[in-house]
């Protein structure tokens, strides 16, 4: 059975018992690990995912704490990072980094629930940096200081990197362990499965789905992104959903040769037509299609005359298309073009969701489309 890691890292956590937090989940899982635990290295953890195969754990102690040349304990970011790329091997891992923002703010939740982090009452270096106003490459940094102290106006702050600030510095690092994330969904529903993954990441849900244990889904079901599922494979692993809204716009090329592109009308070959159309710059409703994004999902496409037609079949399961009003508010593009009839350069396919009435139209016309995608 395929191993999956997840790496999704929680940032909420929930008090579970006076031994530490764990992440919230939709189904309690037995795992090897929980935030405030001891980890591998004799650290705290500071978050696993959602399978329990992978984690992050901060070092028992800071870097400078173990930097023999440096007796002032603190040191420049570059000091730090070269350090940890090329030198520390604490209880013999070489992948310790400097931990990121909202790491070190979840050590400092940690501490706050009572647990000892070991942490300095001081400023410590993140990872995380950008370029501030003035244009200067910073780093955020954190404060560890006590509430009542004066120089707590903020926790999180930033210093330029070239600046030669010297802060301390709290190693982290990444571990895995085997795990199958199928152990704890073959015990769910497929109800329960699809609750499950929600709060998971695109590329773990896809992930899930070509495992063993995939969602099984139907034509008329919400799909992975939330539209309208039209078909599906022989197990309902796989399958095209339709988007829950329309967009709108122009096919655009009119008059212009495609030279033999953007011709398919089979089921997933709406991608590659639309793909056709952004490369011969018939940038109408093939660019918003492309550009179209929902619940974190932008892989959609215009569907070509094959992909839309079966949404037309399906019409009764699937819903929120425009079937009344005029012709010009029901008629729907697809990708599928067609330079074989005289002035063809002029038309594109279409469908009227009204009665079912699939013809050529003037690209230049502003019609509906349903954006498109596999899982």
């Amino acid at each position: 059975m395929k191993k999956i890691t997840l790496l999704l890292v929680l940032l909420s956590f929930q008090s579970v018992n006076a031994s530490g937090f764990e992440p919230l989940r939709p189904t309690q899982l037995t795992n090897k690990y929980r935030v405030g635990d001891m980890g591998p290295s004799g650290g705290l953890v500071l978050s696993v995912s959602i399978s329990g195969n992978s984690g992050v754990e901060a070092a028992p102690f800071d870097l400078d704490d173990y930097y023999p040349d440096y007796p002032e304990f603190e040191l420049t970011w570059f000091e730090a990072k070269e350090y940890l790329e090329n030198h520390w091997d604490h209880n013999q891992h070489l992948d310790w980094r400097l931990p990121s923002i909202d790491e070190l703010k979840i050590i400092k939740d940690i501490q706050d629930s009572g647990l000892e982090t070991n942490m300095k009452e001081s400023l410590y270096w993140s990872g995380t940096t950008f370029h501030n106003e003035d244009d200067e490459w910073s780093a955020y940094i954190y404060s560890f200081y006590p509430d009542e102290y004066s120089q707590v106006d903020s926790r999180v702050k930033y210093r330029p990197v070239y600046a030669g600030y010297k802060l301390y510095t709290r190693p982290v690092r990444r571990f895995t362990w085997e795990d199958n994330i199928c152990d704890h969904l073959d015990n769910l529903n497929n109800e329960e499965k699809k609750d499950f993954v929600d709060i998971l990441s695109i590329d773990d849900r896809k992930e899930i789905q070509n495992s063993e244990c995939s969602i099984e889904y139907n034509v008329g079901d919400v799909g992975p992104a939330g539209g309208w599922v039209f078909f599906v494979n022989e197990d309902g692993s796989h399958g095209l959903e339709a988007a829950p809204e329309d967009v709108r716009g122009q096919w655009l090329c009119h008059y212009k040769s495609l030279e033999g592109k953007a011709l398919r009308r089979g089921l997933g070959e709406g991608k590659e037509n639309t793909l056709d159309m952004i490369e011969y710059e018939c940038l109408g409703v093939a660019a918003t299609v492309d550009r179209y994004a929902v619940n974190g999902y932008d892989d959609w496409y215009l569907p070509s005359h094959g992909e839309l037609d079966l949404m037309y079949s399906n019409i009764n399961e699937i819903g929120n298309f425009q079937k009344t009003g005029g012709r010009l508010d029901t008629m729907y593009w697809t990708s599928t073009t067609n330079e074989i009839y005289q002035n063809s350069l002029r038309f594109s396919y279409i469908r009227d969701f009204r009665n079912g009435w699939s013809n050529l139209a003037e690209k230049t016309f502003n019609f509906r489309a349903r954006p498109t995608r596999e899982f």
